[in-house]
């Protein structure tokens, strides 16, 4: 967290060095004009319409600066996080979590989810699928895909073991 904390700090400096630079060089132009004999209002007023318009010089100034949001992916530690063992176990549980938190019916489907898991026997006569009418949807169907998700796991990991291949990433694969 720390990493995620300093960079964004580094970005939000980029940005303010060029809000810096902008009133610089506005208070310059506008120092330049006064010289010349304007008030200080049309004096400003010059300077903004030499300067030009400070939307069109920010996008390619941040762009220079490193402040812009590709800039903020550079700094972000992004490239570690995808290769952590962790990131796959964290954004399966976040997108379930959060499945469960916009769904209407989470009490239904919190019950129902057990009977969804192979080896978790047969399921009850109350409607597996949410929010559809009964025998809308075969309920059977999603106990199918994750038999065969489960067939396609074990088959990748003896593959693995049968080329040699570590029995930690075996492991982690059987929590997965």
């Amino acid at each position: 967290m720390p990493e995620l904390v300093r960079a964004m700090l580094i970005w939000w400096e980029r940005r303010r060095r060029f809000r810096e630079e902008w009133h610089f060089h506005l208070s310059r132009a506008a120092s330049d004009w006064e010289s010349l004999g304007l008030s200080p209002g049309e004096a400003r007023r010059m300077a903004t319409r030499r300067l030009g318009s400070r939307q069109a010089q920010r996008r390619e100034a941040l762009r220079e600066l490193g402040a812009d949001t590709r800039g903020l992916f550079a700094l972000l530690p992004i490239r570690r996080i995808r290769r952590s063992p962790w990131f796959v176990i964290t954004v399966l549980a976040a997108l379930i979590t959060l499945t469960l938190a916009v769904n209407p019916a989470r009490r239904q489907v919190i019950r129902t989810l057990y009977y969804l898991l192979p080896l978790s026997g047969s399921a009850p006569a109350a409607r597996l699928l949410p929010l559809s009418r009964s025998g809308t949807v075969p309920a059977g169907f999603a106990r199918l895909t994750l038999w065969a998700f489960l067939a396609t796991g074990f088959a990748r990991i003896a593959a693995r073991l049968a080329q040699g291949g570590g029995w930690r990433i075996s492991v982690y694969a059987l929590a997965v």
